[in-house]
């Protein structure tokens, strides 16, 4: 987003909570086809995780994008996984876990991963 000239430009929408339901939503869809708009309401807190999010990635690098299972003896790990990523789908296991498909910087990443106690094998082909 706003990357093509080699600068860093990120559009931020506020207000949405102003207008009509109809109006907000073809914002929105105006926003999503943009290639640096971002739809808020700072006093409702609507799309705020997305900008975050979004700012994140404009001044961390690149968002990975990774499927997360979450335990039912992790669930403490659970908001910190919604503060720290963009969580694009969730699915509510029958065993109580839940998994999170996200998009989060390497560094969150390696750090969730330190949490949850994965083990990330080395490629071997790297040797």
């Amino acid at each position: 987003r706003g990357e093509g000239d080699g600068r860093k430009l990120l559009e931020v929408w506020n207000k949405i909570d102003r207008l009509e339901p109809e109006a907000a939503s073809d914002l929105k869809k105006r926003a999503d086809g943009s290639e640096n708009a971002i739809v808020v309401s700072a006093l409702k807190g609507e799309g705020i995780d997305a900008l975050l999010a979004e700012i994140e990635r404009l001044i961390s690098g690149t968002l990975e994008k990774r499927t997360i299972r979450i335990a039912p003896d992790e669930m403490s790990l659970l908001p910190w996984v919604y503060e720290r990523s963009h969580v694009l789908s969730r699915q509510d296991e029958e065993d109580g876990a839940v998994t999170l498909d996200v998009e989060i910087t390497a560094v969150e990443s390696a750090e969730l991963d330190a949490k949850l106690g994965t083990v990330v094998a080395d490629d071997p082909e790297d040797y």
